[in-house]
């Protein structure tokens, strides 16, 4: 089953299938990458689907934080 968001790019509201993960692990590791990415404003986190029960990235209304970023970059070189 696939769901879908709706983003807005270029001034279009555009929808796009949600990328579903089976871990949390793998879907918390795709949004730290995305924490990393310079136009990230909100916190992408990880959440598990009520409805098909994969994990898939939002964003929260937390504003991610350049102390939250480096802790990001120093986890990621560690792997």
């Amino acid at each position: 089953m696939e769901h879908t968001t709706t983003t807005i790019e270029n001034g279009l509201i555009v929808e796009k299938n949600k990328t579903a993960y089976d871990t949390d692990k793998e879907a918390i590791t795709a949004a730290r990458k995305m924490n990393l990415k310079g136009k990230q404003i909100h916190k992408a986190v990880a959440y598990k689907c009520k409805v098909c029960g994969k994990w898939h990235i939002g964003r929260n209304k937390t504003l991610l934080t350049d102390k939250e970023i480096e802790r990001y970059k120093k986890v990621s070189l560690q792997k």
